[in-house]
């Protein structure tokens, strides 16, 4: 079977990223999210951000999404985030 080239060259590839173009949005998106947290924390000294944190919606839905994860890998119901994720969350977080 013959492969097709991809219109993905090398020089495609140099290009975005010299835009600072994200190949990992999901990870990419945590980070930012947590540098959020971090932000939140120097102004409350606290990790309390409400699940309805009106000056940022997205930041008290995601702390709020990442208690129930923790839970659920707590309880052993199983969790798309691995142990060592949360240990690096903790670390990062200290």
């Amino acid at each position: 079977e013959e492969v097709k080239a991809s219109p993905m060259t090398e020089s495609r590839i140099n290009a975005l990223e010299s835009l600072g173009f994200s190949w990992n949005i999901v990870t990419d998106d945590w980070d930012d999210m947590l540098s959020l947290l971090k932000n939140y924390y120097s102004v409350h000294s606290d990790y309390l951000v409400p699940a309805r944190y009106k000056a940022n919606p997205k930041l008290g839905r995601w702390v709020n999404t990442q208690r129930k994860v923790y839970k659920r890998l707590r309880s052993n119901n199983g969790s798309s985030v691995s142990r060592n994720g949360s240990m690096k969350c903790n670390q990062t977080l200290t």
